[in-house]
Formats: C-alpha cells, sequence, structure tokens
C-alpha cells in the first residue's frame, strides 16, 4: 500500500513529538526519583481515552475502562519501600517538576499512539515501521555524530545491538496489535 497524506502528516507528527517527549523524558528522570516519575507512564492510556476518542473516534467498553484503570493502579501499587505509598506519583505532581514533566509525556505519547494508528491504517506496518525508524534516525543523526557520543557507542556497541533488537520486536509487536484492536488496548498492555 503506497503511503498517503494522512500517512506523511502522522509520521512528521510522530517524529516532532516524540523529538520533543524523548528529551522532556530524560529531563524527568534527571531530576527526579525514578519511583516517583515512571510509574506516571501508565497514565497514557489513561489519556488515550480522550484522545483516541478525538483522534480516532475510538471509545473502549466501560469494562475496558475498567481494565485500563487497574492496569494504572496496578502500576502505582508497584512502588518501592520508603516511597510516599501508592499515590506517592499523583502527590508529586504537586511539588516534583519531574513529576510533572512525566506526566506531560504521557500525554504526549497518547497522541503520538494514535497518531502511530493513522499511519499504519494509511499504509501498514512494515512501511510504517521502516519509515518511522528512518525519519527518526536521520532527525537525530547530528546528536548521535558528537564526538563524547560515538565514543559511548564505541564502548557499549553490544549493549546498544541487544537494546535496538528488543526495541525493534516491541515496535513490531506494538504496530501489529495497533491494526487488530482499539489503540488505547494495545497502549495499556504495552504499559
Amino acid at each position: 500500500v503506497a503511503p498517503t497524506a494522512p500517512f506523511a502528516w502522522a509520521l512528521a507528527g510522530v517524529v516532532a513529538i516524540n523529538g520533543l517527549s524523548y528529551s522532556m523524558y530524560n529531563r524527568a528522570i534527571r531530576s527526579s526519583d525514578l519511583s516517583l516519575v515512571i510509574p506516571l507512564l501508565a497514565f497514557t492510556p489513561v489519556w488515550m481515552l480522550a484522545t483516541s476518542k478525538w483522534m480516532l473516534g475510538e471509545s473502549p467498553r466501560p469494562a475496558s475502562v475498567a481494565g485500563i484503570l487497574l492496569i494504572v493502579a496496578g502500576t502505582l501499587a508497584l512502588k518501592p519501600e520508603g516511597t510516599r505509598g501508592i499515590l506517592g506519583p499523583l502527590r508529586a505532581l504537586a511539588d516534583d517538576r519531574g513529576a510533572r514533566i512525566m506526566m506531560a509525556v504521557a500525554l504526549l505519547w497518547s497522541i503520538t499512539a494514535n497518531l502511530d494508528k493513522i499511519a499504519i491504517t494509511a499504509t501498514t506496518a512494515t512501511t510504517y515501521l521502516i519509515a518511522f525508524q528512518l525519519a527518526f534516525a536521520v532527525t537525530f543523526l547530528p546528536a548521535v555524530l558528537q564526538p563524547a557520543r560515538r565514543q559511548q557507542i564505541r564502548v557499549h556497541w553490544r549493549g546498544l545491538v541487544l537494546l535496538g533488537t528488543l526495541a525493534a520486536g516491541m515496535w513490531i509487536a506494538q504496530f501489529l496489535a495497533l491494526r487488530l484492536t482499539l489503540a488505547p488496548y494495545v497502549i495499556a498492555m504495552k504499559r
């Protein structure tokens, strides 16, 4: 299937928003306790209850909404000892800049997941995967070409190959699943 205009604008949106969100993600994990900020990513499918309705016209059934909310509750329940309790990540939104940044990342990722589905629906999962990875690589090539980064790549290349292979498997599974069911379901299971 040849790419169409919806494919092109969805791809451009995903690359631009992910560029911003990955920068924000790194800022959040550098500035805050991981046990407070990482659980907030579980809110991506909660945000998608609104963004998927708006962008895709998808509305999960009430039982599915309850399932998504249980996934979020379960993520919050997996707190390490010594943290602020089960609602620690939510309480951190009031006074922790990193937590607020990570919640914004969850919102941005709820948008990009919908754009992923738009692009995949306009073409194929394989075409989109290749186009997305190429566009993202070209966009971030200048950052990778910095001398300090090149040195890190030379030292850690084996781990990066393993990480890249695992990430490719995750993207393939996610993109294939997006063609089969509602986007909030896929992202809830991913989280």
